[in-house]
């Protein structure tokens, strides 16, 4: 990964002036959100979101920040960061420590901020519900953490590949491809029932509707299942996707640096902004979506500001 060399700057006070070595941690934020070029992945919330620089540095903007574009952001460097698409603002990541850390402003003596697990030393992927988290080591093994009521803590026993979770459930595909679920009560809700035990190479879980994708060759077709009796959607044949979320209502996926969205629409949160971009990263969040271009730009849409729109 490469690092930003510090710049030199000057404190001064009544007595005189003293040279540090670089900026505070805050100011180093909110000049790479002003810049808003140099960053390569970027993790969406509902109301705000969070991007990673090349250096190392993890900056949140949206609703719910101070005049700095912060969140409490642990001062540490992260290799990987998720948010909660069903909490205001709630992220959580894993830093170069393999250590865990979540933030945000969720309250609750069970939320995934008052408590992470133990330091692993390969923790490889991280995913944030509405008030619970969990994290995939490359053993295969997920540990999850914070609220338990509707069982999001009980992983069932399998190797898992992949992991993502929402509102108060999770589902992963194992190593053999198979789609897993647990959580949204003591029995699965319809629309999980729908892809647990099912084939796929990945999934994308929302509120109340779960997606899996399915190798048809070349391409990947998505079906997704809706709560209830409201049937599946009609969702397009993508080939190559390398990348896909999904948000309260809608679905992004990321294939050869074009970003597709799909869903009903209702907030203009699967119209991509800036179409014709060279995108290399997305990530959905309640009634929006935030992608990184190619040169380290962070652009969102629907219901979620870009940095200079959060007065960057």
């Amino acid at each position: 990964m490469r690092r930003i060399v510090p710049l030199l700057s000057l404190l001064c006070a009544g007595s005189g002036c003293i040279l540090l070595d670089a900026p505070p941690v805050s100011v180093e934020r909110a000049r790479l959100l002003a810049a808003n070029t140099d960053f390569e992945q970027v993790a969406a919330g509902a109301q705000a979101a969070c991007a990673s620089s090349t250096g190392g540095v993890t900056a949140c903007f949206g609703d719910d920040t101070d005049d700095l574009g912060v969140i409490d952001v642990p001062d540490v460097e992260f290799v990987r960061v998720a948010g909660s698409s069903d909490t205001q603002a709630l992220f959580c990541g894993i830093s170069v420590k393999d250590q865990l850390r979540c933030w945000g402003r969720l309250r609750g003596a069970a939320n995934p901020v008052q408590y992470t697990p133990l330091e692993n030393p390969g923790w490889v992927d991280v995913t944030v519900g509405a008030q619970h988290a969990c994290a995939l080591d490359e053993s295969g093994e997920v540990t999850c953490w914070g609220d338990n009521e509707a069982f999001q803590r009980e992983v069932p026993n399998q190797e898992f590949a992949t992991i993502e979770a929402a509102a108060d459930h999770t589902c992963g595909t194992t190593t053999q491809g198979t789609v897993i679920c647990w959580g949204g009560g003591q029995a699965l809700p319809t629309f999980l029932e729908a892809i647990d035990g099912q084939s796929a190479w990945a999934v994308a879980v929302g509120e109340d509707f779960a997606c899996r994708g399915k190798l048809n060759g070349a391409n990947s077709t998505y079906e997704c299942h809706l709560d209830l009796a409201d049937g599946v959607w009609d969702t397009p044949a993508i080939g190559y996707v390398s990348h896909a979320e999904a948000g309260s209502s809608h679905v992004c996926v990321l294939a050869r640096g074009e970003i597709l969205c799909f869903d009903a629409n209702e907030r203009a949160d699967a119209e991509v902004a800036e179409a014709g971009e060279d995108w290399a990263a997305v990530s959905v969040g309640r009634e929006g979506a935030c992608g990184v271009t190619g040169s380290g730009r962070v652009v969102c849409w629907g219901d979620l500001l870009s940095p200079e729109d959060a007065g960057y």
